[in-house]
C-alpha cells in the first residue's frame, strides 16, 4: 500500500491492499508413548511417572522445534519467495567450506543489513546458532560489549544479542532433517515438507513473522490402566502444522561454497 496526498475536498476512496494466502496443512498426530509395568514399577522403589511425562513432553517439543527449523531452512535453500508481490525471498549466504568465526560474524551482520533493507521489523529478531558456534563467539569476544551496555560475559558464558538480534544456541537447527529427525506425515502418507540437509548451517537469522503454526490439538498427556497387560499406558500427543509466511524474514549462513 502506498501513501499519497489529497487536496482539500477531494474524496478519499481507499486503496486496494495486496493479499496472499498460505495454506498450512495439519500433520498427522504426533505421539510419544511409554508402557509402565506394575511389576517393574514395584521393583524400582522410586517414582518415575512424573519424570516420564516431562520427558515425553520434551520429545514432542524438540520435534516441534526441528520441524520449524526444517521448513525455514528448506525455504532458505530454495530461495523461496513470498505469495504477495512486495515480499522478498529467503536468503542463503555461502560461508565457505570451513567458515571461520570471523566469517560467521560477518554473515550475521549481513543478515541484519538485509533485514533492514527489506523493512523487516526490528523487534523479535533472532539468530540461531549451533552450540559450537555459540561458544566460539563467546571466546572470540566480538559480541561481548561489556563496557557498552553489558551485552554478554565470558564469566557467565552468555551473549544476549548482536545487531539488535537475540542469539540462541540450539541443537535442532544444523541437522539432516527428515533423515536424522522425524520426517513427518500428512493424511497417512509421508511428507517432504521437513526434508532438507541443513547439517552445514552455522546460523539462521529469523524474524517472528517468518513462520506460522496452526494447532489442531495442543500438547496433552493421558494415561490408561490396562488390566490385561498389568500396567499403565502413558501417551503425550499433539497435532499441528507449520508453514513459511514471510520468507524474506529468513537469512541462513551455510558452511559450504
Amino acid at each position: 500500500m502506498d501513501a499519497g496526498y489529497h487536496t482539500p475536498g477531494e474524496v478519499i476512496l481507499g486503496q486496494s491492499v495486496n493479499h496472499g494466502e498460505k495454506v498450512i496443512t495439519i500433520d498427522d498426530l504426533l505421539v510419544s508413548d511409554v508402557f509402565m509395568s506394575n511389576y517393574e514399577d514395584a521393583k524400582r522403589h522410586y517414582e518415575v511417572r512424573a519424570e516420564y511425562t516431562v520427558q515425553m513432553g520434551d520429545v514432542l517439543a524438540q520435534t516441534y522445534d526441528q520441524h520449524l527449523f526444517a521448513i525455514a531452512l528448506k525455504a532458505v535453500e530454495a530461495g523461496t519467495s513470498g505469495a504477495v508481490t512486495e515480499q522478498g525471498a529467503a536468503q542463503r549466504e555461502a560461508l565457505g567450506a570451513t567458515p571461520t568465526i570471523s566469517t560467521i560474524i560477518d554473515g550475521i551482520y549481513n543478515a541484519a543489513k538485509y533485514f533492514d533493507g527489506a523493512n523487516i521489523p526490528q523487534m523479535d529478531r533472532y539468530v540461531f546458532v549451533t552450540p559450537t558456534v555459540y561458544w566460539d563467539l563467546i571466546k572470540d569476544g566480538s559480541f561481548l560489549d561489556r563496557d557498552f551496555g553489558g551485552e554478554g560475559s565470558k564469566a557467565a558464558g552468555n551473549i544476549f544479542r548482536v545487531a539488535g538480534m537475540e542469539i540462541v544456541p540450539t541443537n535442532n537447527m544444523a541437522l539432516n532433517h527428515g533423515v536424522a529427525t522425524l520426517p513427518g506425515s500428512q493424511g497417512g502418507s509421508g511428507t517432504t515438507d521437513y526434508t532438507v540437509d541443513a547439517s552445514a548451517y552455522s546460523f539462521l537469522a529469523m524474524q517472528k513473522q517468518a513462520l506460522g503454526s496452526v494447532h489442531l490439538m495442543d500438547l496433552a498427556s493421558e494415561s490408561d490402566y490396562q488390566i490385561e497387560r498389568q500396567g499403565t499406558l502413558m501417551v503425550t500427543r499433539m497435532a499441528c502444522g507449520h508453514g513459511v509466511l514471510r520468507p524474506e524474514c529468513l537469512y541462513g549462513g551455510e558452511g559450504t561454497a
